[in-house]
């Protein structure tokens, strides 16, 4: 069993407090416990041990999408292993098999996961990203029919879609959760869109 871990489970659940004691007004929010520099240190490292634990998370969900879209595209990691555990974001670029050309839309396709807090809490995002901005969005939609999809929205890089949110575990006791089945519903939300579909946006975009 791989486990999420106990700093990535602790973070989390306290994600807004431990977003707010990572800035320079950390300070501040400590003010009036008896030994806030010792506070600090176990902050950072219950911070530093939950990013490495979130990209090692993310990096098994990287394998897991590209064993999905095997049939399809040439998939390889594109983020660095230090930006992964920063941005708790992995981008795998996607080389449509059997299409060396560049049309107007094809000037690259990224598959990735990021870690967020939801609207519902933690989550795990998967998204599809094709060169082209919105008119690659709605393209994306369409090819794949998600037209009942909404893009990513304005936080996210134009021609961005989504293609499922995961919950996270939301609990600070949950370090010996299972992370395998998150896994497995991170790559099923990209397997579950038929190979047809993806070659034929794959092919829309080169025309």
């Amino acid at each position: 069993m791989n486990s999420f871990g106990r700093s990535l489970a602790f973070y989390l659940h306290y994600w807004d407090e431990m977003r707010a004691l990572y800035t320079e007004e950390r300070r501040d929010l400590l003010k009036g416990e008896a030994d806030p520099d010792t506070l600090v240190r176990m902050i950072e490292g219950v911070g530093q041990q939950a990013h490495k634990q979130a990209a090692s998370f993310l990096a098994a969900c990287a394998t897991a999408i590209q064993q999905a879209l095997s049939d399809v595209a040439e998939a390889r990691t594109s983020s660095r292993e230090m930006s992964v555990a920063v941005d708790w974001q992995i981008r795998i670029r996607l080389q449509p098999k059997g299409r060396k050309g560049r049309g107007k839309n094809s000037g690259g396709w990224m598959a990735g996961v990021t870690i967020e807090q939801g609207k519902d809490g933690p989550a795990a995002t998967c998204w599809l990203w094709g060169e082209g901005g919105r008119s690659t969005e709605q393209l994306i939609r369409e090819a794949l029919n998600l037209k009942s999809r909404t893009p990513a929205g304005d936080d996210w890089n134009a021609g961005t879609v989504v293609l499922g949110v995961i919950s996270l575990p939301n609990n600070p006791q949950s370090a010996d959760i299972d992370r395998d089945p998150v896994v497995d519903k991170v790559a099923q939300a990209f397997a579950a869109i038929p190979h047809p579909r993806y070659q034929q946006l794959f092919s829309q975009a080169t025309s």
